[in-house]
C-alpha cells in the first residue's frame, strides 16, 4: 500500500516480480570472475540458479548471469589485460555443473570472437578448447 502511495502500482508490482523472483541476488560479474575464493563464487551461483538437472534450475536466471559474463569480460579486456588467473576462472566455471552445456558453448564463444586478441590464451586452456571447436 505505501508503494502504491508513492510510486504507483504498476511500478510496485514490477518491483515485488523483481524480488520474488531473486533477481535482487544476482551475483556481480565482476564478482564472478575476480573474487579469491572460488567455492564462494559456486555456492553462491547454484543458490541463485540451482542446480543443473534438478527441478529448481533457473534457466533464466542462469542466461541472465551469462550475458552478464560475456559483457563484463569483453569490456574488461578493452581495460585490462587478461591473466592466466581469468581465464582459470572462466574454465573453473565451464568444468562445474551451473550453468547448462548451451550456455557454455555462449560464454566461451562469445568471449573468444568478441575479442580474439585480448583472449588468446583461452586456447591454450583444454577446457576452453572444447567449447570453442564443437
Amino acid at each position: 500500500m505505501i508503494g502504491e502511495g508513492s510510486v504507483g502500482s504498476e511500478f510496485t508490482t514490477l518491483f515485488t516480480i523483481f524480488i520474488n523472483n531473486k533477481l535482487d541476488k544476482i551475483i556481480s560479474p565482476d564478482v564472478i570472475m575476480n573474487h579469491e575464493s572460488e567455492e564462494y563464487i559456486l555456492n553462491t551461483l547454484k543458490g541463485i540458479i540451482g542446480k543443473k538437472n534438478e527441478n529448481e534450475y533457473r534457466a533464466d536466471l542462469a542466461s541472465i548471469i551469462s550475458t552478464r559474463i560475456i559483457n563484463f569480460s569483453l569490456f574488461y579486456s578493452k581495460e585490462n589485460k587478461i591473466e592466466s588467473d581469468y581465464i582459470n576462472r572462466l574454465a573453473f566455471l565451464m568444468n562445474e555443473e551451473v550453468f547448462a552445456d548451451d550456455l557454455k558453448y555462449k560464454i566461451v564463444k562469445s568471449i573468444y570472437n568478441g575479442n580474439p586478441s585480448a583472449f588468446k590464451t583461452l586456447t591454450l586452456n583444454k577446457t576452453l578448447i572444447k567449447f570453442l571447436t564443437k
